[in-house]
């Protein structure tokens, strides 16, 4: 199970009724509590209405508009704390606090978005912005070693936030982040600019040894050779 599923919204809706850009998800001032991914302490790995994993605080999958997070409240979660993945537009997490996430999981992160933007348009409509979170002990109690990711399609995993392929910018900005199993922050292949802003990262790398604080990888042209030239610019501060 999973505290709040949100799946196939505008044109990925049931006979595909809904047009590119009508499914907007707005995920508000929510206290979940408690999220298990197991039964007879069985893990279930895959969710059979979106085939990924199970055990999440909140997961918005097939999203065809803007997806929005803010103001949330989990507390311990199997797997994810907020999943958000196949974003035909934006994606925005916000104000939320997470706390013992990826406790049944060997590959649970506080937050994770990927695969933004409408495949293959490469126009930068699908950018992130992940501001004023607190995310507190991330995998901690599975054992988690950064393992590939089955969901993103195979990032390291037991980050505080993660942010992969986004065709657009990537802002995060003022969160907190303390003691993940691997990456404070990672974020990878992002087809214009990442600025990652005033964030307080510490104690992570405990369960894979290879953690980083922050990590970016592949901006503009070296994430996608769609993204104009140059649009690549990253900052941290």
């Amino acid at each position: 199970g999973d505290g709040i599923q949100v799946n196939l919204t505008g044109q990925y809706a049931l006979n595909g009724y809904g047009a590119t850009g009508d499914g907007d998800v707005t995920v508000n001032n929510n206290d979940i509590t408690n999220v298990q991914n197991s039964v007879g302490n069985v893990p279930l790995l895959d969710d059979p209405e979106d085939l990924q994993s199970s055990g999440d605080g909140i997961r918005l999958h097939q999203i065809s508009g803007d997806a929005t997070v803010n103001n949330n409240t989990i507390d311990p979660i199997a797997d994810d704390g907020i999943q958000m993945g196949n974003i035909d537009f934006t994606a925005t997490a916000n104000n939320n606090i997470i706390t013992d996430v990826g406790f049944a999981s060997a590959t649970g992160d506080g937050i994770l978005i990927f695969n933004t933007g409408i495949v293959g348009a490469n126009d930068g409509n699908g950018s992130v912005t992940v501001n004023n979170n607190t995310i507190t002990n991330v995998a901690i109690n599975s054992g988690g070693t950064g393992a590939a990711d089955p969901d993103d399609g195979g990032y390291t995993s037991n980050d505080g936030i993660r942010v992969v392929v986004v065709d657009g910018a990537v802002v995060i900005g003022s969160n907190r982040v303390t003691n993940t199993r691997d990456d404070g922050i990672q974020v990878v292949n992002v087809q214009r600019s990442v600025n990652i802003t005033s964030n307080v990262i510490a104690t992570v790398g405990a369960g894979s040894n290879e953690g980083d604080g922050i990590t970016v990888f592949r901006t503009g042209q070296l994430a996608s050779a769609g993204a104009p030239a140059g649009a690549g610019d990253v900052s941290a501060s």
